[in-house]
């Protein structure tokens, strides 16, 4: 992480030092997390004012703060260093900025509509193999994560991976000028944020500002089969594809789904078989994305597959997991998009369970007309195997329409996620215990809250076995 003097703080930033030019060691702008030696950046929100925390982060161990120069500064915190600065989201990113010009890293941006943080993950697994590697935590892809996470890296990084997210044009280009990319993929251009943008086409655009960013000889990784993405690259910028099709430059081909054992396929070239722990056509497409960049960094074939079949799912992103001898759980809670649940509910068709139940909540963002498109996904519940829905959230009732469209009789309806899980926890685990042979896909935006339905799975099956 950083560690530097508040001098050179105060002037990567542009702001006035006070105090003692002491060593401090990180960063945060959440006084609940401070550390000892931290440096405390208050930032102004829509609902909060970082400013009213400085001095439980002092209490915490920082060493130093910056605070807004337009704010009168009480006189109890004058005595402590501090910098006075413009604006403190602005102050973030010249710090993350500065700090990025001292590194050496090759630093590999990843964005898309979907897939972005398991690509992410998935790439940082095979680069370890071989470098210092340093990726963003969970999901910090915006203009607080994204900097923060910079500011973390030891200084010594060989390779930096990013994860950056956009509600809105522009939003990554100014990602791009604190991180300077050398490295751009793009995962896919899907619906999500379809909301906030209008049409695929803006989606793209926004996502391409990314590769747009690249400098000479920089690289490009993108999907081959999105004809939104068909375009000139920066001078100097290199490009390969990935997909499906024989015009990609990387291609995922024999495909075989294994169900809970994970998944097989070839790249070709260079015709390499990869065992996944993680089964889905997507994951196999994330993992062409990562052979492209892992071979740019010059990783050898055999050391790129061996590091692919080491992935595994984190909670929430299509996680595995046994709760009883028979029963599966697909925790996919985090998050939803009419690509991703089809994406999803693949997954769910090629398990070998007899009872397919699905656990499914609001797709949000994806543009009007929403209850029509969560028709079509209760419409497409049959065709994937389903045998038991629960709908959860405001468009419940337009995915139960759907489904029963489709002639899908056994479903419920709840308007929350702590009325479903409830349900299940008293309905459902008892009854598949005994029997099992079920696999139970849960699956929402975020904003649903399902990941209360996988708990509450884990909790009952656990009591249930006595655990």
């Amino acid at each position: 992480m950083i560690e530097a003097n508040l001098s050179f703080a105060a002037e990567a930033v542009g702001g006035e030092r006070s105090g003692a030019d002491l060593l401090f060691s990180g960063v945060t702008i959440d006084s609940r997390t401070a550390r000892e030696r931290q440096l405390f950046l208050p930032i102004v929100g829509e609902t909060f004012d970082g400013h009213a925390f400085v001095k439980d982060a002092l209490a915490r161990g920082c060493v130093a703060f910056f605070w807004e120069r337009h704010r009168p500064l009480p006189e109890a915190l004058r005595e402590y260093p501090h910098v006075l600065v413009e604006r403190g989201i602005d102050a973030l990113h010249a710090l993350a900025t500065a700090y990025r010009a001292q590194c050496h890293a090759r630093v590999i941006g990843i964005t898309g509509s979907n897939g972005k943080t398991t690509t992410k993950d998935m790439l940082a697994t095979v680069l370890k193999k071989r470098f210092k590697t340093a990726a963003t935590v969970g999901n910090l892809n915006n203009e607080f994560g994204l900097p923060l996470s910079i500011l973390s890296w030891p200084i010594d990084t060989e390779v930096a991976i990013l994860e950056m997210g956009m509600r809105g044009a522009g939003q990554i280009a100014a990602l791009c000028r604190i991180a300077q990319p050398d490295i751009g993929a793009i995962t896919l251009i899907g619906e999500a944020h379809l909301e906030l943008l209008g049409s695929r086409r803006a989606i793209a655009d926004a996502k391409w500002e990314l590769i747009a960013a690249l400098p000479s000889g920089g690289f490009a990784v993108l999907p081959e089969d999105e004809p939104l993405l068909r375009r000139a690259p920066p001078a100097g910028v290199r490009v390969t594809t990935f997909g499906e099709s024989k015009q990609a430059d990387v291609r995922v081909t024999d495909y075989a789904s294994h169900g809970a054992c994970g998944a097989t396929f070839v790249l070709d070239p260079p015709g390499l078989i990869v065992k996944l722990k993680v089964p889905g056509i997507h994951i196999a497409r994330n993992g062409a994305l990562v052979y492209a960049v892992a071979r740019e960094l010059g990783m050898a074939d055999e050391e790129i597959g061996e590091a692919l079949g080491a992935y595994t799912s984190s909670a929430g992103r299509q996680a595995l997991e046994e709760l009883a001898p028979g029963v599966l759980l697909i925790d996919d809670a985090y998050n939803a998009s009419p690509t991703s649940m089809a994406r999803a509910l693949e997954v769910l068709r090629d398990m070998p369970h007899a009872q397919k139940m699905a656990v499914l909540g609001d797709m949000r963002e994806i543009g009007e007309p929403e209850d029509e498109k969560h028709v079509a996904l209760g419409e497409s519940l049959a065709a994937y195997g389903v045998t038991q829905l629960i709908a959860v959230g405001h468009h419940r009732k337009a995915i139960e329409h759907g489904a029963r469209q489709a002639q899908l009789t056994d479903v419920q309806t709840f308007a929350s996620a702590q009325e479903a899980a409830e349900f299940i926890a008293q309905n459902v685990c008892g009854e598949y215990t005994e029997r099992g042979d079920i696999v139970i896909l849960v699956k929402a935006s975020r904003a649903v809250g399902l990941e209360r339905v996988s708990d509450a799975l884990r909790d009952s099956f656990a009591a249930l076995k006595g655990e």
